[in-house]
């Protein structure tokens, strides 16, 4: 998608790596994911010569999956919210370069439209009372953290990386609630709330509480593979 290196001008990737070094962010992987989007298609040019037409094409390229992915999802397709938090970012660099006189003038960066449905986002999945019944049996059959992982991802409502990097101390257990915000960690727009502990959580978090001395809760790391390998067990792959 990418087009010949330009030999003028502050590129994409210059101005993207400026801005990275000048501000801090909460979610270092994210910010990575999406550098690597822009720069698959921008990377070499002159970022003060990005056009409307080439925002389409970035645009276009994301949501058919031409860019996109990773070692999980070799090819992965970017929602319009995706895409226009991306190209935000394309914009707020430009207008780091433009302050700091890097560049003389700002790219014309189109958008794609925002969407009117409230909540609307490609890391939203919903679950039928029939699908969330076989999920978690599948999970009560599999055992061990996997079942808890799942019981718990369910009744906090927390993101995926919330809860598997979840420690002792943001569990409360006589205030009777879980603080999903890490201690030190930056706060960001998207809200980590502080969640009651229900009747339903105290078995799956008092296992998980009494099986390991550690201050995470959870000793693996990362659920994506064995999640996603339930869900696909199951026939709930698109779901994952």
């Amino acid at each position: 998608v990418g087009r010949r290196d330009r030999a003028r001008g502050l590129t994409v990737k210059e101005a993207l790596d400026e801005y990275r070094k000048e501000h801090r962010v909460a979610d270092e992987d994210r910010r990575d994911a999406i550098s690597k989007h822009l720069n698959a298609c921008f990377g070499n040019e002159a970022i003060a010569d990005i056009d409307i037409a080439r925002s389409r094409e970035y645009t276009l390229a994301r949501r058919t999956g031409r860019i996109g992915g990773g070692v999980r999802r070799k090819a992965e397709r970017g929602c319009d919210a995706t895409i226009r938090r991306e190209l935000v970012v394309l914009i707020s660099a430009a207008k780091h370069a433009l302050k700091h006189k890097r560049i003389t003038q700002m790219p014309v960066i189109e958008l794609p439209a925002e969407n009117s449905t409230t909540g609307h986002d490609d890391e939203v999945s919903y679950y039928s009372k029939e699908e969330l019944a076989r999920l978690f049996a599948a999970a009560d059959a599999e055992g061990g953290e996997i079942a808890h992982f799942v019981r718990l991802l369910y009744l906090t409502g927390a993101r995926r990386g919330s809860l598997e990097g979840l420690r002792r101390g943001q569990v409360q257990w006589e205030q009777r609630r879980i603080l999903l915000q890490p201690p030190g960690k930056v706060a960001t727009k998207k809200r980590q709330p502080i969640v009651p502990i229900l009747r339903a959580m105290v078995e799956p978090l008092r296992a998980l509480w009494d099986a390991t001395p550690n201050d995470r809760l959870f000793v693996r790391g990362d659920f994506y593979v064995p999640y996603r390998a339930l869900c696909e067990s199951i026939g709930l792959a698109d779901k994952a």
